[in-house]
């Protein structure tokens, strides 16, 4: 059975090279492509891999992350998580992007069983 990791910001850039980088002819893990509108082209073009599920929530309500985490089986049934988040800027407030990654980062924990949670901040230009 191929372990399950779910990419925040699948639609993204950094997401779909993440998508792309873990394609195989016998794919090690089954991905779940975060985003907030799964009927939006970036979304219908993840669905060419065979690997890939698309699923729907939003950093900015954590009821729909938890949502993903029981659909898929609850505690222990993740086993990484890979979420982008953007810098604002210097002169930008940071709290949204902060509290979304520590929402996130709850979140993990209280599904327990995460082997994996890679987190990766860049500027917003």
């Amino acid at each position: 059975m191929s372990r399950k990791i779910l990419i925040v910001g699948a639609t993204g850039n950094q997401g779909r090279a993440l998508i792309t980088s873990l394609q195989s002819p016998t794919p090690e893990f089954e991905i779940l492509a975060l985003t907030r509108n799964a009927s939006s082209p970036s979304a219908a073009a993840l669905k060419a891999y065979p690997n890939v599920r698309i699923v729907e929530g939003d950093l900015d309500k954590p009821e729909t992350i938890k949502k993903v985490f029981e659909d898929e089986g609850g505690k222990g049934s993740v086993w990484g998580v890979f979420v982008v988040l953007a810098f604002p800027g210097m002169k930008a407030n940071p709290e949204p992007e902060e509290k979304q990654g520590v929402m996130l980062a709850d979140v993990a924990l209280e599904y327990q069983g995460l082997s994996l949670c890679l987190l990766v901040c860049r500027t917003r230009w």
